[in-house]
Protein backbone atom coordinates (compact mmCIF):
# COMPACT_ATOMS: atom_id res chain seq x y z
CA UNK A 1 0.00 0.00 0.00
CA UNK A 2 2.58 2.64 1.16
CA UNK A 3 4.90 1.19 -1.91
CA UNK A 4 1.85 2.48 -4.36
CA UNK A 5 1.19 5.72 -2.65
CA UNK A 6 4.19 7.15 -2.72
CA UNK A 7 3.25 7.53 -6.54
CA UNK A 8 0.46 9.39 -6.38
CA UNK A 9 -0.14 13.45 -5.26
CA UNK A 10 -0.81 12.36 -1.66
CA UNK A 11 3.43 11.35 -0.72
CA UNK A 12 4.26 14.94 -0.02
CA UNK A 13 1.23 14.37 2.76
CA UNK A 14 2.61 11.31 3.95
CA UNK A 15 4.95 10.32 7.26
CA UNK A 16 5.82 6.60 8.45
CA UNK A 17 6.17 6.28 12.17
CA UNK A 18 7.76 2.77 13.46
CA UNK A 19 6.71 2.17 17.21
CA UNK A 20 8.83 -0.86 17.96
CA UNK A 21 12.40 0.65 19.09
CA UNK A 22 14.82 -2.26 19.77
CA UNK A 23 15.97 -2.78 23.24
CA UNK A 24 19.54 -0.72 24.28
CA UNK A 25 22.22 -3.97 24.36
CA UNK A 26 24.22 -4.23 27.84
CA UNK A 27 27.79 -2.97 26.79
CA UNK A 28 29.88 -6.34 29.15
CA UNK A 29 33.70 -5.06 29.28
CA UNK A 30 35.19 -8.12 30.61
CA UNK A 31 37.98 -6.00 32.63
CA UNK A 32 35.77 -4.42 34.69
CA UNK A 33 36.57 -0.55 33.76
CA UNK A 34 40.40 -1.05 34.84
CA UNK A 35 42.70 -0.14 33.31
CA UNK A 36 46.57 -0.55 33.61
CA UNK A 37 49.56 0.61 32.11
CA UNK A 38 53.03 -0.63 32.10
CA UNK A 39 56.59 1.19 31.53
CA UNK A 40 60.58 0.33 31.88
CA UNK A 41 62.78 3.21 30.70
CA UNK A 42 66.21 3.18 30.33
CA UNK A 43 68.45 5.80 29.20
CA UNK A 44 72.32 6.31 28.95
CA UNK A 45 74.80 8.56 27.86
CA UNK A 46 78.86 8.92 27.96
CA UNK A 47 81.96 10.33 26.76
CA UNK A 48 85.91 9.77 27.88
CA UNK A 49 85.10 11.39 31.47
CA UNK A 50 81.71 11.40 31.94
CA UNK A 51 78.97 8.70 31.46
CA UNK A 52 75.58 8.22 32.88
CA UNK A 53 72.53 5.94 33.00
CA UNK A 54 69.28 5.70 34.54
CA UNK A 55 66.42 3.16 34.64
CA UNK A 56 62.74 3.64 35.45
CA UNK A 57 59.98 1.91 35.95
CA UNK A 58 56.13 2.22 36.60
CA UNK A 59 52.86 0.63 36.77
CA UNK A 60 49.32 1.83 37.08
CA UNK A 61 46.22 0.31 37.64
CA UNK A 62 42.78 2.64 37.33
CA UNK A 63 39.02 2.13 37.41
CA UNK A 64 37.04 5.05 37.01
CA UNK A 65 33.07 4.72 36.77
CA UNK A 66 30.47 7.60 37.89
CA UNK A 67 30.33 6.70 41.43
CA UNK A 68 33.99 5.09 42.31
CA UNK A 69 37.50 5.99 40.90
CA UNK A 70 40.14 4.21 42.23
CA UNK A 71 44.03 5.34 41.11
CA UNK A 72 46.94 3.06 41.87
CA UNK A 73 50.64 3.70 40.74
CA UNK A 74 54.07 2.27 42.13
CA UNK A 75 57.22 3.45 40.46
CA UNK A 76 60.88 3.04 40.57
CA UNK A 77 63.63 5.04 39.61
CA UNK A 78 67.77 4.51 39.25
CA UNK A 79 70.68 6.63 38.16
CA UNK A 80 73.78 6.87 38.49
CA UNK A 81 76.87 9.46 37.39
CA UNK A 82 80.48 8.68 36.99
CA UNK A 83 82.96 11.64 36.47
CA UNK A 84 86.58 10.91 36.31
CA UNK A 85 88.42 13.49 37.37
CA UNK A 86 92.01 12.02 36.77
CA UNK A 87 93.55 8.32 36.49
CA UNK A 88 93.23 8.04 40.24
CA UNK A 89 90.14 9.89 41.40
CA UNK A 90 86.69 8.75 39.91
CA UNK A 91 83.38 10.36 41.42
CA UNK A 92 80.06 8.43 41.61
CA UNK A 93 76.97 9.03 42.20
CA UNK A 94 74.01 6.90 42.93
CA UNK A 95 70.55 8.19 43.67
CA UNK A 96 67.17 5.84 43.79
CA UNK A 97 63.57 6.19 44.75
CA UNK A 98 60.76 3.64 44.71
CA UNK A 99 56.84 4.82 45.66
CA UNK A 100 53.82 3.25 45.83
CA UNK A 101 50.27 5.82 46.05
CA UNK A 102 47.24 5.11 45.87
CA UNK A 103 43.41 7.43 46.03
CA UNK A 104 40.20 5.46 46.65
CA UNK A 105 36.81 7.78 45.97
CA UNK A 106 33.23 7.37 46.53
CA UNK A 107 30.93 9.75 45.13
CA UNK A 108 28.08 10.19 47.51
CA UNK A 109 25.59 12.80 45.69
CA UNK A 110 26.44 15.51 43.40
CA UNK A 111 28.57 17.61 45.30
CA UNK A 112 29.89 15.80 47.97
CA UNK A 113 32.65 12.91 47.89
CA UNK A 114 34.78 11.19 50.04
CA UNK A 115 38.04 9.50 49.61
CA UNK A 116 41.07 7.94 51.24
CA UNK A 117 45.34 8.51 49.52
CA UNK A 118 47.88 7.01 51.11
CA UNK A 119 51.70 6.55 49.97
CA UNK A 120 54.84 4.31 50.98
CA UNK A 121 58.15 5.13 49.96
CA UNK A 122 62.15 5.65 49.79
CA UNK A 123 64.36 8.36 48.44
CA UNK A 124 68.20 8.98 48.62
CA UNK A 125 67.64 12.40 47.12
CA UNK A 126 64.97 13.37 49.64
CA UNK A 127 67.07 11.38 52.71
CA UNK A 128 63.90 9.39 52.99
CA UNK A 129 65.03 5.72 53.92
CA UNK A 130 60.91 4.54 54.50
CA UNK A 131 57.94 6.70 54.73
CA UNK A 132 54.33 6.41 55.25
CA UNK A 133 51.01 8.07 54.64
CA UNK A 134 47.68 7.70 55.34
CA UNK A 135 44.81 10.84 54.82
CA UNK A 136 40.89 10.69 54.94
CA UNK A 137 39.59 13.29 52.65
CA UNK A 138 36.28 14.55 51.99
CA UNK A 139 35.00 16.84 48.90
CA UNK A 140 32.70 19.17 47.55
CA UNK A 141 32.19 21.30 44.56
CA UNK A 142 30.13 23.81 44.19
CA UNK A 143 28.66 23.12 41.06
CA UNK A 144 27.29 19.62 40.23
CA UNK A 145 29.83 16.84 39.40
CA UNK A 146 27.46 16.38 36.43
CA UNK A 147 28.81 19.66 34.90
CA UNK A 148 32.63 19.09 35.24
CA UNK A 149 32.94 19.10 31.65
CA UNK A 150 32.49 23.12 31.77
CA UNK A 151 33.02 24.41 35.35
CA UNK A 152 34.23 22.71 38.25
CA UNK A 153 35.42 24.34 41.63
CA UNK A 154 36.05 21.90 44.24
CA UNK A 155 37.23 22.25 48.00
CA UNK A 156 39.44 19.43 49.14
CA UNK A 157 40.34 19.01 52.92
CA UNK A 158 42.44 15.93 53.70
CA UNK A 159 43.83 14.87 57.19
CA UNK A 160 46.48 12.51 57.87
CA UNK A 161 49.12 10.82 59.76
CA UNK A 162 52.84 10.45 58.41
CA UNK A 163 55.81 8.41 59.62
CA UNK A 164 59.51 8.56 58.28
CA UNK A 165 62.73 7.17 58.55
CA UNK A 166 65.80 9.42 57.69
CA UNK A 167 68.79 7.85 55.99
CA UNK A 168 70.98 10.33 57.99
CA UNK A 169 70.00 12.90 61.04
CA UNK A 170 68.27 15.68 59.91
CA UNK A 171 68.18 19.25 61.10
CA UNK A 172 66.21 18.88 64.14
CA UNK A 173 67.92 15.93 65.46
CA UNK A 174 66.03 13.33 64.23
CA UNK A 175 66.81 9.51 62.60
CA UNK A 176 62.83 8.92 62.63
CA UNK A 177 59.45 10.84 63.31
CA UNK A 178 55.27 10.83 63.08
CA UNK A 179 53.29 13.42 62.80
CA UNK A 180 49.70 14.83 61.41
CA UNK A 181 49.24 16.84 58.72
CA UNK A 182 45.91 18.94 57.06
CA UNK A 183 45.98 20.12 53.79
CA UNK A 184 43.21 21.96 52.27
CA UNK A 185 42.85 22.50 47.87
CA UNK A 186 40.47 24.81 45.91
CA UNK A 187 40.73 23.92 42.08
CA UNK A 188 38.59 26.18 39.62
CA UNK A 189 38.45 24.85 35.99
CA UNK A 190 36.12 26.63 33.30
CA UNK A 191 35.81 24.67 29.97
CA UNK A 192 34.99 27.42 26.84
CA UNK A 193 34.52 26.89 22.94
CA UNK A 194 38.35 28.36 22.96
CA UNK A 195 39.96 26.69 25.32
CA UNK A 196 40.34 25.64 29.15
CA UNK A 197 41.23 27.74 32.19
CA UNK A 198 41.95 25.65 35.55
CA UNK A 199 43.75 27.01 38.59
CA UNK A 200 44.71 25.53 41.59
CA UNK A 201 45.56 26.89 45.11
CA UNK A 202 46.84 24.55 48.00
CA UNK A 203 48.29 24.70 51.80
CA UNK A 204 49.67 22.37 53.92
CA UNK A 205 50.24 22.63 57.64
CA UNK A 206 51.46 20.59 60.56
CA UNK A 207 49.37 21.16 64.02
CA UNK A 208 51.39 19.77 67.53
CA UNK A 209 53.22 20.52 70.30
CA UNK A 210 56.97 21.42 69.13
CA UNK A 211 59.81 23.36 70.57
CA UNK A 212 62.12 25.84 69.98
CA UNK A 213 63.53 26.27 66.08
CA UNK A 214 61.24 23.47 65.18
CA UNK A 215 57.69 24.71 66.58
CA UNK A 216 58.32 28.06 64.34
CA UNK A 217 59.23 25.64 61.16
CA UNK A 218 56.39 23.13 61.46
CA UNK A 219 53.30 25.64 62.30
CA UNK A 220 54.26 27.63 59.23
CA UNK A 221 51.60 27.09 56.36
CA UNK A 222 53.17 25.98 52.96
CA UNK A 223 51.31 26.98 49.97
CA UNK A 224 51.22 26.86 46.03
CA UNK A 225 49.07 28.38 43.15
CA UNK A 226 49.44 26.33 39.77
CA UNK A 227 47.39 27.42 36.81
CA UNK A 228 47.51 26.75 33.42
CA UNK A 229 45.44 28.31 30.65
CA UNK A 230 44.63 26.04 26.99
CA UNK A 231 43.84 27.71 23.66
CA UNK A 232 42.28 26.00 21.29
CA UNK A 233 43.68 26.93 17.96
CA UNK A 234 42.37 24.43 15.50
CA UNK A 235 40.26 21.19 16.50
CA UNK A 236 42.62 18.78 18.34
CA UNK A 237 45.21 21.34 18.70
CA UNK A 238 46.49 23.70 21.52
CA UNK A 239 48.58 25.93 22.84
CA UNK A 240 49.28 25.65 26.45
CA UNK A 241 50.65 28.14 29.25
CA UNK A 242 51.32 27.23 32.68
CA UNK A 243 52.92 28.37 36.22
CA UNK A 244 53.50 27.28 39.49
CA UNK A 245 54.91 29.10 42.45
CA UNK A 246 55.30 27.66 45.96
CA UNK A 247 56.38 28.90 49.72
CA UNK A 248 58.07 26.09 51.02
CA UNK A 249 58.09 25.55 55.05
CA UNK A 250 58.02 21.84 55.56
CA UNK A 251 61.74 20.47 54.08
CA UNK A 252 61.77 17.96 57.76
CA UNK A 253 64.23 15.89 55.55
CA UNK A 254 67.33 17.99 55.26
CA UNK A 255 70.61 16.53 56.30
CA UNK A 256 72.41 18.02 59.56
CA UNK A 257 75.27 17.82 58.29
CA UNK A 258 77.24 20.46 56.02
CA UNK A 259 76.58 19.22 52.34
CA UNK A 260 79.90 19.08 50.44
CA UNK A 261 80.64 20.56 46.93
CA UNK A 262 80.33 17.26 45.08
CA UNK A 263 76.87 16.92 47.21
CA UNK A 264 75.28 20.05 46.25
CA UNK A 265 76.97 19.95 42.19
CA UNK A 266 75.33 16.40 41.74
CA UNK A 267 72.51 16.80 43.75
CA UNK A 268 72.57 14.74 45.95
CA UNK A 269 70.33 15.72 48.59
CA UNK A 270 68.06 18.56 48.86
CA UNK A 271 68.74 21.81 49.47
CA UNK A 272 67.24 24.21 52.00
CA UNK A 273 64.92 26.62 49.86
CA UNK A 274 62.00 28.82 51.17
CA UNK A 275 59.90 29.07 47.84
CA UNK A 276 60.20 27.16 43.83
CA UNK A 277 58.76 28.13 41.11
CA UNK A 278 58.40 26.84 37.12
CA UNK A 279 56.82 28.14 33.96
CA UNK A 280 56.08 26.64 30.86
CA UNK A 281 54.77 26.70 27.27
CA UNK A 282 53.79 24.66 24.68
CA UNK A 283 51.93 22.86 21.78
CA UNK A 284 49.92 19.88 22.43
CA UNK A 285 47.56 17.48 19.78
CA UNK A 286 44.79 15.66 21.02
CA UNK A 287 42.95 12.61 18.74
CA UNK A 288 42.02 9.26 19.36
CA UNK A 289 38.40 7.73 20.64
CA UNK A 290 35.52 9.82 20.66
CA UNK A 291 33.51 7.04 22.71
CA UNK A 292 35.24 7.35 25.98
CA UNK A 293 32.67 9.74 27.54
CA UNK A 294 33.16 8.49 31.64
CA UNK A 295 34.41 11.62 33.22
CA UNK A 296 35.03 11.86 37.09
CA UNK A 297 36.98 14.84 38.39
CA UNK A 298 36.57 13.72 41.81
CA UNK A 299 39.90 14.77 43.94
CA UNK A 300 41.61 15.67 41.22
CA UNK A 301 43.75 13.27 38.71
CA UNK A 302 46.58 11.54 40.90
CA UNK A 303 46.58 9.23 43.86
CA UNK A 304 48.58 9.61 47.05
CA UNK A 305 48.56 11.76 49.96
CA UNK A 306 48.29 15.72 49.41
CA UNK A 307 49.78 16.45 52.90
CA UNK A 308 53.03 13.91 52.58
CA UNK A 309 56.42 14.76 52.52
CA UNK A 310 57.78 14.64 48.93
CA UNK A 311 59.70 11.81 48.54
CA UNK A 312 59.72 12.05 44.60
CA UNK A 313 63.67 11.56 42.76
Amino acid sequence: MLRYAIHTPLAPYLSVKYDHADSPKEVVDKWDYWVFRVSVNGFGNGEQQRTYGNIYSSLSANRVTNDWKINLSLNSSYSEDKFEIDPTLTIENVRRSQNFSGLVVKSIDDHWSAGLSGSVGASTYSNTKASFNIAPALEYDLFPYSQSTRQQLRFTYRLGYNAIDYLEETIFDKTSESFVGQSLAIALELKQTWGTISTTLSARHYPGNFRNSEASLRNQISWSLFGMVSWRIIEGLSFNLAGDYSEIHDQFGLLKRDLSQEDILLQRSQLSTNYSYFVSAGFSYTFGSIFNNIVNPRMGNSGGGGISISISD
